[in-house]
């Protein structure tokens, strides 16, 4: 049965999407099953993944949010999935889940929708990733009521790590009262330009401030265009140029991941 992580912060623009996506890939890349579920109307994921290249992905008529819609009106729920590679497969999300996201603030057990769903999937799959949306909402609820883990990813800048604050205390409160199994595996620390002072002087001052309470993975994503680019050619950094360094970091976060977490979900 899936180990199902939610990549969480606050704050937008804090390589989530990105994070999702390519830590997905490297552990399909291990031989592990993944699934990546988009989880935020924005859809960035969904585009990123290239399943809907040179369409519009809001004409994806079967999301994440139809399988939502299902169970709140009580029907068979159907989960979507596109297989992207060997290893690697995603439940697509688009515009229709802003719609759905009030529905589902008004439905009874709504925090519970998304694990309800998931459930119809975790045994064919080792790891499921989801993508959440910058929100302490509904969704963000349901995606952390539905999960074992959350990684926190955090830009080496002050609105980053204040976003970091907020998710901790829901964190806190849903572990409390909806899910008291629910862990943080850590911190990672993404988009740095480490050729800068206030960059370093940053990570050092995530590191001082969280490691007490929450890992912070040795392991820092540098600022890379070439990210961008991947993504909008629907490809991971790996794909786009493997000895990126981004690319590289990527793959050392998933061994140091595997290290720390990695109980064998092969034969999970």
């Amino acid at each position: 049965m899936a180990k199902v992580i939610a990549l969480s912060n606050q704050k937008g623009g804090v390589g989530k999407t990105t994070t999702a996506y390519n830590f997905g890939a490297e552990l399909g890349k291990r031989g592990y099953r993944v699934l990546l579920v988009d989880f935020d109307s924005q859809g960035n994921l969904t585009k990123g993944s290239g399943i809907a290249a040179g369409k519009n992905i809001d004409d994806i008529e079967e999301t994440i949010a139809t399988s939502i819609d299902a169970c709140i009106a009580g029907e068979a729920i159907s989960v979507p999935v596109y297989k992207l590679s060997a290893g690697l497969s995603i439940v697509p999300c688009n515009i229709s889940m802003a719609k759905t996201k009030m529905e589902l603030s008004l439905a009874l057990a709504r925090e519970t929708m998304l694990m309800r769903c998931l459930k119809q999937v975790k045994n064919d799959y080792d790891y499921i990733i989801i993508d959440t949306a910058p929100s302490l909402d509904i969704d963000l609820i349901n995606a952390f009521v539905a999960s074992d883990e959350i990684i926190i990813t955090s830009t080496p800048d002050a609105f980053s790590t204040s976003g970091t604050r907020a998710l901790m205390k829901s964190f806190r409160q849903i572990a409390d009262n909806l899910n008291p199994t629910l862990k943080i595996a850590g911190v990672l620390i993404t988009e740095a330009d480490q050729r800068t002072n206030f960059a370093r002087d940053m990570i050092r001052g995530i590191k001082s401030a969280w490691e007490s309470d929450v890992k912070v993975f040795n392991t820092v994503i540098p600022l890379s265009v070439r990210v961008r680019e991947s993504q909008a050619a629907g490809k991971t950094i790996a794909e786009y140029e493997n000895k990126n360094a981004a690319a590289v970091a990527y793959a050392l976060f998933t061994d140091e991941y595997l290290k720390e977490y990695g109980e064998d979900r092969k034969d999970a």
